[in-house]
């Protein structure tokens, strides 16, 4: 899932100085850590390994005509966006 700041497409993958670049400071910022299992690129589950991951969800909130937008980074990279209610 995408969404555009302006002229400019944030997508999956994009790492935080992009989203800060093209969308600016969001509203708020959630910070949690994690631990999960550390897999190999093919999706193997290595197993006895565990990684600590950075979660973050930061809200932007782009005024009462347009949906909030929820996006979710782990270790800084773009995992997941989401849509909310309407902004205030």
């Amino acid at each position: 899932y995408a969404f555009r700041c302006g002229t400019l497409c944030i997508t999956r993958g994009d790492h935080a100085t992009k989203l800060l670049q093209y969308c600016g400071q969001p509203v708020s910022v959630d910070t949690r850590y994690a631990e999960r299992s550390v897999t190999t690129r093919f999706g193997r589950v290595i197993p006895g390994y565990r990684e600590e991951v950075k979660i973050e969800e930061w809200v932007y909130n782009f005024g009462p005509s347009q949906l909030l937008r929820i996006v979710r980074l782990e270790n800084d990279i773009v995992a997941k966006v989401d849509t909310r209610g309407y902004g205030y």
